[in-house]
């Protein structure tokens, strides 16, 4: 079963700033969580986070040196923020 993957304005400006051989590698990944947000493969680095506040739950999924964090709510997967490994998850 296929999810829909919608992008918040702040990942997607995060995600137009970047060089475009990682935006090929974050679109990849974007379209490997269409086909399953839950499940990790070797095509999609994927973990539940702790302590995610005001949420159900929050995933990441590491794509070289960035990180995409994103809830899903029924077939939906909304992409809240990508960054660089090195910035804190303190926006979540």
């Amino acid at each position: 079963m296929e999810y829909k993957v919608l992008v918040h304005k702040k990942a997607k400006d995060a995600y137009d700033d970047l060089h475009s051989e990682t935006q090929k590698r974050i679109k990849k990944a974007l379209q490997e969580l269409a086909k399953d947000p839950y499940k990790p493969r070797p095509t999609a680095d994927i973990k539940k986070l702790a302590g995610t506040k005001g949420r159900q739950a929050a995933y990441r999924v590491r794509v070289g040196d960035y990180r995409i964090v994103y809830d899903v709510d029924g077939k939906t997967v909304f992409v809240t923020i990508i960054f660089h490994r090195g910035k804190e998850y303190t926006e979540l």
